[in-house]
């Protein structure tokens, strides 16, 4: 997951340069995410974990500043 964490800040930060930040940046990513990954804030240890890291993507779009 730290390998995927570690892309998507660059794929974010690539685009981010190309196209501006926007107010709902990256949000269309997370939700994908959260698709790919079955998001489950209340499940196993695993499933919490993930959905615990995907939170912690979505915090940092938020407050990416470039």
């Amino acid at each position: 997951m730290k390998k995927l964490e570690r892309n998507f800040k660059q794929t974010m930060e690539r685009k981010a340069r190309k196209r501006g930040i926007y107010e709902n940046f990256g949000q269309a990513e997370i939700r994908s995410l959260k698709e790919i990954n079955r998001y489950n804030p209340y499940g196993t240890p695993e499933e919490r974990d993930t959905a615990r890291r995907i939170d912690a993507l979505e915090q940092w779009c938020q407050n990416y500043t470039g």
